[in-house]
């Protein structure tokens, strides 16, 4: 995928390359394998992000986070 146009204007937009660790591509991945399990989830959260939603009944992110992921 690192040789694509797409891979290059996501690049480009938010300067993550392509690599594993970036949820964006984990899901991407997930859309083009498990068609049926991505049409059934309705959100897409970090395990720090499952926690703090567990404790508060919210869904936030900070900034050190989002900044890591490209979120």
């Amino acid at each position: 995928m690192r040789g694509l146009p797409v891979a290059r204007r996501l690049y480009q937009e938010t300067g993550c390359p392509v690599h594993g660790m970036y949820p964006l591509y984990k899901i991407m991945w997930l859309r083009d394998t498990r068609r049926d399990l991505f049409e059934k989830t309705w959100r897409y959260v970090s395990a720090k992000e499952y926690v703090f939603a567990r404790l508060t009944d919210e869904y936030l992110v900070d900034y050190s986070l989002a900044a890591g992921s490209g979120s």
